[in-house]
């Protein structure tokens, strides 16, 4: 949960992604709801009630007047984002009275129960893969890594792991590959780039 507070500075909040305060002379200040994707409901209440209730859909605007009615409290007002296959966003604005707030929420896919049994299923997988390797059995560990990766192909760590399998069986050109693969995955990360390199330096002299 979000918690939007007037005295958060703009570059601030630019930083964290938060509703961004703008500094309003009006009696009555404006509230700015957005969000991804571009509709969805806007649920409001008064923080620690239950009793939430729509005032709109994004893209909305009222006055702070307005939100206070509708949530029957000036603040602080708990903010609830709804969207069909998307998971419920919530935030705080503590006070609505004296500043502009502009509130943009990033809703993700909801992952429904098929999904979340297989992905529960590929980390049980990945875990005993990585027992496997451990205590040295890893031609069953491979066996089960690429088993894991013709069932969730885009998962990075089973990459991770089957470059770290055959690092350990020192054919590094097999491992680099691995890598590869997981930093295209993923290429924003730092400890398969690292981990890249080093095994480049290993392939290029001359392992398998």
């Amino acid at each position: 949960m979000r918690l939007l507070s007037p005295g958060l500075s703009k570059s601030l909040a630019a930083i964290l992604g938060v509703a961004t305060p703008l500094l309003c002379s009006c009696s009555s200040a404006k509230i700015n709801f957005q969000s991804a994707p571009g509709i969805a409901e806007v649920w409001v209440a008064p923080v620690g009630s239950k009793d939430l209730k729509q005032i709109g859909s994004t893209p909305l605007t009222i006055s702070s007047t307005e939100l206070a009615q509708k949530a029957g409290e000036k603040g602080p007002i708990a903010v609830e984002y709804r969207s069909p296959g998307f998971a419920a966003q919530r935030a705080v604005i503590t006070d609505t009275t004296n500043v502009d707030i502009n509130l943009s929420l990033e809703m993700q896919p909801q992952i429904d129960a098929d999904e979340q049994q297989k992905l529960n299923r590929v980390v049980d997988r990945l875990f005993e893969v990585q027992r496997l390797a451990r205590v040295g059995r890893t031609e069953d560990a491979l066996r089960s890594v690429k088993e894991v990766q013709q069932e969730a192909p885009y998962v990075t760590a089973a990459y991770e792991l089957e470059g770290g399998i055959y690092l350990i069986q020192k054919k590094y050109k097999m491992s680099l590959d691995a890598y590869q693969m997981a930093s295209k995955l993923d290429p924003k990360n730092l400890e398969i780039a690292n981990m890249k390199k080093q095994v480049e330096k290993l392939a290029s002299g001359g392992g398998q």
